[in-house]
């Protein structure tokens, strides 16, 4: 949700750790391809290991790519909660407010 933000990575070369600031879309991407070159390898190995968590990261992240505009709509009339105007009445004067 925040696309601009900006994101502290850790890159290990040899022994020298580097950090690195890069934008979240960014970071997203690399992530998103490190999941789908994984999720494909493991297609190839016939051990217990399936790659479904690989899969299922993917499918996650599709799918929050396809709805999430649909949670950031703007709550409507009809929306819950349904708030209604509070009626107070001074019990000195009788008086509604």
């Amino acid at each position: 949700m925040y696309p601009r933000a900006r994101v502290v990575t850790l890159i290990l070369i040899v022994f020298y750790p580097l950090f690195v600031e890069l934008p979240a879309v960014t970071y997203l991407g690399i992530w998103f391809l490190m999941q789908l070159f994984s999720g494909t390898a493991e297609l190839g190995v016939a051990e217990a290991s399936s790659g479904v968590a690989f899969w299922a990261h993917i499918g996650g992240f599709l799918c929050g790519m396809l709805t999430y505009r649909w949670f950031l709509l703007p709550p409507t009339k009809d929306s819950w909660p349904v708030r209604r105007p509070r009626e107070v009445i001074l019990i000195d004067r009788g008086e509604r407010l």
